[in-house]
Parts: C-alpha cells; sequence; structure tokens
C-alpha cells in the first residue's frame, strides 16, 4: 500500500480547541444527505500545507447500538482514505489548512459503495465551494 492511501493520526482532528474553533458557526457547512459537512480552510501560513484534518461523527441518537456507530465511522474513515486525494491536491497547491467535520445524519446504516459514493459527492461539492474564493482571493 502506497503512503498517500492512509488516514494517520496526524489527520485526525482531536483537539477540543480545534473542535470548538471548527463547529463556531463561521466556516462551510452543507448537506448531502446523510452526511452533514462543517469545514474550514486557512491559510497554513508555512511553506507546506499540513493535510487536511478530519473528525468523523455518528450520533448516538441515530444509532443506539456502539456497533453500529463504529461500523459506519469505519465506512466512513475508508472512503475517506479511498477519496481525499483532490482534497489534499487542492490544500497543497494553495497552502491551506483544511478541518473538515463529517456528520453521518441519516438513521439507516448504508453499505460500502453507498458511503463511498455520498462521501465523494461531498467532498466533490466541498473543494467545488472551496476553489473559487481562492480564485477570488489570487485575482486581487
Amino acid at each position: 500500500m502506497s503512503a498517500n492511501h492512509t488516514f494517520t493520526k496526524s489527520e485526525r482532528l482531536c483537539s477540543q480547541a480545534a473542535i470548538d474553533w471548527l463547529f463556531d458557526g463561521k466556516g462551510l457547512s452543507f448537506s448531502v444527505f446523510p452526511l452533514r459537512l462543517v469545514c474550514k480552510a486557512v491559510p497554513a501560513g508555512t511553506a507546506a500545507a499540513p493535510l487536511p484534518r478530519l473528525l468523523i461523527s455518528v450520533p448516538k441518537k441515530n444509532f443506539r447500538h456502539a456497533v453500529n456507530r463504529n461500523r459506519q465511522k469505519r465506512l466512513l474513515r475508508e472512503a475517506y482514505r479511498k477519496q481525499k486525494h483532490p482534497l489534499v491536491a487542492l490544500a497543497t497547491e494553495h497552502c491551506l489548512a483544511i478541518t473538515l467535520a463529517v456528520i453521518f445524519i441519516g438513521r439507516e446504516e448504508l453499505p460500502a459503495t453507498a458511503v463511498e459514493d455520498r462521501l465523494g459527492t461531498a467532498l466533490a461539492r466541498l473543494i467545488q465551494q472551496i476553489s473559487p474564493a481562492l480564485d477570488h482571493e489570487t485575482a486581487r
């Protein structure tokens, strides 16, 4: 397996302060059912942009049993691992620090193919929404 098809600890959003900052209401937020994405992209300030940081949440309200929540989280992590490359390229190209939360808002379990499809659609939409803002700033 190549090194760029991994999902390492440094890519996971763990800090409570960073999570609070992400959910302060000033970021980009949208839904691609059954997923809700919350994102902030800020200039990295260093020569090399860090990898996008990801938080995955599956609420207990929607999946009462931990085994079901953990399965959906595992499927989301795997789908992100496979489809993160355009997001990483965008962050590297524009030297951005991207922080992203993926929240599973559906009430029924989805198979792996459906999760990959929905997350792929959501990431494409995210890139589409981040890119025009970047192009507008570089045109100044």
